[in-house]
């Protein structure tokens, strides 16, 4: 509750409605009548199981971008999502991506996880963010979970490093696949300059990593947007 009170509203992150106190405490939350964009991305790939999927490119491009902002708006709020990935992104009725479940969300700058035996999002964590006991959480942790819905969204909705580890995915396994260098591969239909951004996502030293600012700005230069950093201030 605190986390949501802290937030405030924004056209892309699930807002906060009204909070009930009469009787069982409940929060009643903005309706997105569209459901995960993870779902959305695994109906086109049903819709298309006979043949290639045509999505629109630019669509999938602004699905991102508003996403982008709308981290970038957590940014401004000191808040880290750490579970930033396509199931917790909802869609209104226009198809507005909004960022949702802020169940592992906090309210600081970098977190350090207490709790090594938490079930945790393996395949859209940041190195940092492996180690057991001591995995450090901060923005550009959630940026490297950014470059991960790339992926998901180029792949509608496949299982990352599901090819890789067809078993599961382990941490030590996992840490050691990234450490030598190797990543998820974006398809070809993911524009060039969209896998530089990428790229720049899933450095392995957090500080080679963009902000979520600057992937906004990036974004910008390639989409219909005028002004998208305007749209990272607070309604």
């Amino acid at each position: 509750m605190a986390t949501f009170m802290r937030v405030g509203r924004h056209p892309n992150i699930v807002n906060l409605i009204a909070v009930v106190l009469k009787g069982r405490p409940m929060i009643v939350m903005e309706y997105c009548p569209h459901g995960s964009l993870y779902q959305y991305l695994q109906n086109l790939k049903a819709d298309n199981a006979e043949t290639e999927i045509t999505a629109d490119v630019d669509f999938l491009l602004s699905k991102l971008q508003q996403i982008a902002i709308g981290m970038a708006f957590l940014t401004t709020r000191g808040i880290l999502h750490r579970d930033l990935a396509a199931r917790n992104v909802l869609l209104d009725d226009n198809l507005t991506a909004k960022i949702s479940d802020f169940g592992l969300a906090r309210a600081r700058s970098e977190y350090i996880l207490q709790r090594p035996n938490i079930k945790l999002p393996l395949g859209w964590m940041a190195p940092e963010t492996l180690i057991p006991g001591d995995g450090r959480y901060s923005e550009k942790s959630d940026v490297w979970s950014f470059g991960v819905i790339t992926w998901e969204c180029f792949t509608y909705g496949q299982t990352p490093y599901s090819q890789s580890f067809p078993l599961g995915l382990d941490v030590d396994g996992l840490s050691q696949f990234l450490l030598s260098g190797q990543r998820l591969i974006l398809p070809e239909t993911c524009p060039d300059w969209m896998r530089a951004l990428v790229a720049d996502c899933w450095s392995w030293e957090v500080s080679g990593r963009l902000s979520f600012k600057e992937i906004v700005s990036l974004m910008g230069k390639y989409s219909k947007v005028a002004n998208p950093e305007e749209e990272i201030e607070t309604l």
